[in-house]
């Protein structure tokens, strides 16, 4: 979240002091943009929370105040996705792929003809991202989801904004149309998974026996044994059984490390280039896309440097590179084990995620 100064150190101290407050009026709806000195810090701190704002942020995390950004992650016409009969109706996947190249053609009004950080271009794509996907006040824990339509239509729009966050990169961008499709492809579906895990962090803390995760911004499931189909008793121990291993898996390699490193906004932007341009595992890449992937990663590699020497004062982050690394292809590994279970599809009748235009 872009912010000034004053909200920062407000939020920063609220959570490190653990404070509690009450509404002036008792009403949590106070008028914040009064000039008064003596303003409602109830309403003031739900409002930080509110708008995404992380701990992360304010302790960790040096970044420029730049002017709001538009909003322009309104869920597109052209994603129509359906959730009827308890099964995902299957879109029309050659407008929906055009319409996600419209959007990677789209390149942010506010950044053109400025010069910074490739880190820091990034990190306004994704304070974007995580201003709508952040939990809201009223996220709850769920053995199931009366409604998936409501998660349906929340992915529907997160994938676009996943996309318009990946135009904030100025390599990216130098990349034709087939290029970018191809990198988002291979893109969207692993960052899903470490940014759900990221948010989780912020939101709940780092207890590794914590297993739940977060499906939405309105809903918290078990990580395991979870589906959006209305399954009989045998079915859930057919799914359970299925899935079992996976998220065993998931959580030794994927979980833990995470929760363990504590892994602050600029690793996690460094974890997404890392997956992002691991071109060796995209298909039908061309050779300048190749030869920018190498360039990509040595540029963020020399802003990790400054980040850790100048900003964390840290210069011997060696193992902390290590770990990412490894990271970034546990994560691809966990993609490829999860295209084995698409025999649920068949067990279960369900509709099969892996096979469309939007997965390489």
């Amino acid at each position: 979240v872009i912010s000034c100064r004053a909200c920062a150190s407000f939020y920063r101290r609220s959570i490190k002091a653990k404070k509690k407050y009450l509404c002036q009026k008792g009403t949590g709806k106070c008028n914040l943009k009064s000039q008064k000195r003596s303003q409602c810090r109830f309403c003031r701190f739900k409002k930080c929370q509110e708008m995404g704002m992380i701990i992360d942020l304010t302790e960790n995390e040096r970044f420029s105040i730049c002017p709001d950004l538009p909003d322009q992650s309104t869920s597109p016409k052209g994603l129509n996705l359906e959730f009827t009969n308890w099964k995902l109706k299957c879109p029309d996947w050659p407008t929906i792929s055009l319409f996600f190249k419209n959007c990677l053609c789209q390149k942010p009004e506010y950044l053109k003809n400025k010069k910074m950080p490739e880190i820091q271009r990034f990190q306004i794509g994704l304070q974007k991202l995580l201003n709508f996907s952040w939990p809201l006040p009223e996220v709850k824990i769920v053995k199931e989801i009366h409604d998936p339509q409501i998660v349906i239509d929340f992915y529907s729009e997160y994938l676009t904004n996943v996309a318009q966050m990946l135009t904030y990169s100025e390599f990216f961008m130098k990349l034709n149309i087939d290029d970018r499709f191809a990198l988002f492809k291979h893109f969207w579906f692993n960052f899903i998974s470490i940014e759900r895990l990221y948010t989780f962090c912020q939101f709940r803390g780092y207890d590794s026996n914590d297993t739940l995760y977060l499906l939405d911004n309105k809903h918290l499931i078990e990580s395991n044994g979870f589906s959006l189909q209305k399954l009989t008793k045998e079915e859930k121990q057919k799914h359970q059984k299925i899935h079992e291993p996976l998220a065993k898996i998931r959580y030794t390699y994927i979980n833990v490390p995470f929760k363990t490193m504590q892994i602050t906004l600029t690793e996690f932007i460094f974890l997404c280039y890392l997956i992002l341009w691991d071109v060796k595992l995209v298909q039908n890449l061309s050779s300048k896309a190749i030869s920018l992937g190498n360039e990509v990663i040595s540029k963020v590699s020399d802003e990790m440097h400054d980040y850790y020497t100048n900003e964390l004062h840290n210069p011997a982050y060696a193992t902390r590179i290590i770990k990412l690394t490894k990271l970034a292809a546990d994560v691809q590994r966990m993609r490829e084990n999860q295209r084995q279970i698409t025999t649920l599809a068949q067990i279960f009748g369900l509709f099969n995620i892996l096979d469309n235009e939007l997965m390489d």
